[in-house]
């Protein structure tokens, strides 16, 4: 999503957006193009970390593009089967990498269908 964050009369909420990302399994990667802190900067950069995706606010747009892509094209995904029934509860999970330079993201909730 390239954005300043701002709200230009949206038919959907900032709220309805952010839970049909998350329902979706959908990671937001936000390249912010606003010129300080703002609602909207806050916005992408809250979306984009619940989602288990990532914000980035550059200089020059240029700057932003190849670390958002990178941040794309280098995700791995990660499914779970449980061994017992699903019991309907949440059970949390640590994930760990032995690489210095790899980042772990993940979103804030996971829907359990």
């Amino acid at each position: 999503m390239i954005s300043d964050g701002d709200d230009n009369q949206s038919h959907v909420t900032r709220l309805a957006a952010e839970e049909t990302a998350q329902e979706q399994g959908v990671s937001v990667f936000s390249l912010i193009t606003s010129t300080g802190e703002s609602r909207g900067e806050h916005f992408m950069r809250e979306i984009s970390e619940k989602t288990g995706g990532w914000a980035s606010s550059p200089m020059k747009a240029t700057d932003g593009v190849a670390p958002v892509l990178r941040a794309i094209e280098n995700q791995w995904a990660l499914s779970l089967v449980p061994s017992q029934s699903l019991d309907q509860k949440l059970h949390s999970l640590e994930v760990k990498s032995s690489q210095k330079d790899v980042h772990v993201f993940a979103p804030a909730h996971v829907s359990i269908q």
